[in-house]
């Protein structure tokens, strides 16, 4: 009798969790954090990992950084009037759009629900604006989600290191 015939193999991805980006520590090791399992996007701790070396080379550089905060408006009406799929469909749409308005220098994150932190290093103001301007932009269009057409809207509040603070605490407050 074969010892691999009689008893199947265990799945080696079943017991492992999604990994999502990492980050170079100070002792030149990279570490590995969640990714939400819904969307794909790094989670609040990877966040502040990478927006706290965000703000320690702007220190050096001069240059800015804008933080996001997002909030959904009508995914409570979608979940009760089509169900959580749907809302689940939904917010992975919104993933898709608002990973396309952050370019390299910035990170999308969700924090849960129907809430989303970027953050991008930016020039100035103008850049500032920019970011702001396509993230509503790219929210505004429907989404279609198993044939329907949904619609929700946004509130969107923007700080920027080191004008609105110098802590992360602090930029997310102010945001």
């Amino acid at each position: 009798m074969s010892s691999s015939s009689s008893f199947p193999r265990k799945r080696e991805s079943s017991s492992k969790k999604s990994l999502g980006p990492r980050v170079r520590g100070d002792d030149g090791k990279d570490t590995a954090f969640p990714a939400d399992p819904l969307t794909g996007l790094s989670t609040r701790v990877f966040y502040d990992a990478r927006l706290r070396e965000s703000i320690l080379a702007a220190k050096t550089s001069g240059r800015l950084v804008a933080v996001v905060f997002l909030d959904l408006d009508g995914l409570k009406v979608i979940n009760h009037t089509f169900g959580h799929a749907m809302g689940d469909l939904l917010l992975q749409q919104v993933a898709q759009r608002l990973t396309a308005c952050v370019n390299s220098h910035g990170v999308l994150s969700r924090l849960g629900g129907d809430e989303f932190l970027i953050f991008q290093e930016i020039g100035g103001r103008a850049e500032a604006e920019t970011l702001g301007h396509n993230i509503i932009q790219s929210l505004h269009a429907p989404f279609t989600c198993e044939d329907e057409e949904l619609h929700v809207s946004t509130h969107v509040g923007m700080s920027v290191y080191p004008k609105d603070g110098e802590r992360i605490e602090t930029l997310l407050r102010n945001a």
